[in-house]
């Protein structure tokens, strides 16, 4: 699924051929995480805990803002998906591209501090797809919004 290959900071892994629905438990091993579940809403968030990230020489640590979530919310024929991804500047492009690819909507693209060093960009992803399957890492998906 592409959201694995996203939340890997847009590098791109070997194929994975699980179909996961909203299977909480195939989700997981695919993500890699446990989420947390409230209101109907599949959560997973990784914190940014491999950069070290200064404003003005001030330490931001991750839960200052440099923690990743998607989160899948499912509905009787479709489940929306959302997600803000936490990257760096050589990240962004190739995240793009995975967004893209597998037909999620890349809503925004933006910062949340000034002066932060290395720089850092938050991207949002959003989509709505049919529940069987929610596409696979490196195959193309539904089109988003059936």
């Amino acid at each position: 699924m592409v959201l694995a290959a996203i939340w890997r900071r847009g590098k791109k892994q070997a194929p994975i051929r699980s179909e996961v629905g909203l299977d909480q438990q195939a989700l997981e091993v695919l993500i890699g995480i446990h989420p947390t579940f409230k209101d109907n809403v599949l959560k997973f968030s990784l914190p940014r805990k491999d950069v070290r990230v200064t404003v003005d020489g001030f330490d931001i640590i991750p839960f200052m803002g440099l923690t990743s979530w998607v989160a899948f919310r499912k509905g009787t024929e479709h489940a929306t998906v959302m997600g803000d991804l936490v990257l760096l500047e050589d990240e962004v492009g190739p995240a793009v591209a995975s967004a893209v690819d597998a037909n999620l909507y890349v809503t925004a693209l933006h910062n949340h501090f000034i002066r932060q060093e290395p720089s850092v960009l938050f991207m949002h992803v959003e989509a709505t797809v049919s529940l069987t399957p929610l596409p696979r890492y490196g195959e193309a998906g539904p089109s988003p919004r059936q």
